[in-house]
């Protein structure tokens, strides 16, 4: 048995049987949003981190993949958009050459920042990006482990939450 129950699996030689898997997603991946749904322990947040490093080391002249990780695993609903920017900031700054704009995220406190402000602040980053990348397509995936986190919170969120990934 290949598999080992403890921590995600990171190194590419330790992940077994899933590549099918991860170039269904993969090919998926240019006009779609996944969910990978399943019971705990079964390897979802090591196939999380297996198609991230899949993401990194793609060279297509079509498109750029741009993953950013993003552990929900405790995040209050208070502070849930600070903390998506905060991650997502953190890795597509890493893409820009030059500072950029000064983004509501670091003006606001954590509980003043809410969806609207992280919509600005998401499009901004995008739009800058994508000025950057042309003519190639940009994809920024975000993988989410334990999404579970916002079945707890308000509906008012959940919904504001889709909103901004349906636009």
């Amino acid at each position: 048995n290949p598999y080992i129950s403890g921590e995600p699996v990171r190194n590419p030689d330790m992940f077994f049987v899933r590549q099918t898997l991860l170039m269904r997603i993969l090919s998926a991946l240019h006009q779609n949003s996944i969910l990978i749904l399943g019971e705990r322990r079964i390897g979802k947040t090591t196939l999380l981190y297996q198609l991230g490093e899949m993401l990194r080391q793609i060279e297509d002249r079509n498109w750029v993949f741009i993953p950013v990780a993003i552990d929900l695993e405790g995040t209050p609903q208070d502070r849930f958009f600070y903390s998506l920017m905060e991650s997502i900031h953190g890795v597509l700054c890493a893409y820009l050459t030059q500072g950029t704009a000064t983004l509501r995220w670091e003006e606001l406190t954590p509980l003043e920042y809410g969806d609207r402000d992280f919509t600005a602040d998401l499009r901004f980053l995008i739009d800058t990006l994508r000025d950057k990348i042309w003519p190639r397509n940009l994809r920024v995936v975000l993988l989410m482990d334990e999404m579970d986190v916002i079945s707890t919170f308000e509906p008012l969120v959940q919904l504001q939450f889709r909103r901004i990934f349906m636009s």
